[in-house]
């Protein structure tokens, strides 16, 4: 059995990360993988896959040194490339509001940065930016609770 997973949704369409199905196939690859043999390589290509779409570098990293994974450095080379690309971006963008914006426009930049930082799997990046969202005095509390579920879908993600 194959799937191969699309990130959650929410009701307008937003995409949610981080994608609680990649957590799925990781812990039951986790639990498969010394019983039975070819349904874990299946999970496993079904994780790389989803870990290939997204950029997902640091979680790879992660799970290569765990299961002794032999690591496509190429693979992490071109994500991080692109991870340090799209980081450029929104730095100038953060920049460009920080001069002629509003705090509302620097907020979405930050809650941007941190879905940013989930959909690739820098936790620590994320949690940053949906702290940084919560203690804005001008967060509205729709958006602070969006940082806390943001803050909440990292931890189950990584089971904490």
């Amino acid at each position: 059995m194959s799937t191969v997973a699309a990130p959650i949704e929410s009701a307008d369409d937003e995409v949610m990360y981080p994608n609680m199905l990649l957590s799925q196939l990781i812990f039951r690859y986790d639990n498969l993988k010394s019983i039975d043999l070819i349904k874990s390589n299946e999970i496993k290509i079904t994780i790389l896959s989803l870990i290939e779409q997204n950029d997902m570098v640091y979680i790879y990293e992660k799970l290569a040194s765990k299961y002794d994974w032999i690591v496509d450095q190429q693979l992490v080379d071109q994500a991080k490339l692109k991870i340090s690309t799209q980081l450029k971006v929104l730095a100038d963008k953060q920049e460009e509001i920080v001069k002629n914006s509003g705090d509302i426009e620097l907020l979405d930049i930050i809650s941007n940065k941190g879905k940013y930082f989930a959909r690739v799997g820098d936790w620590i990046n994320a949690i940053a930016c949906y702290d940084e969202i919560i203690a804005k005095p001008k967060a509205g509390s729709g958006r602070k609770i969006d940082a806390y579920f943001g803050k909440t879908r990292i931890a189950l993600f990584n089971s904490d």
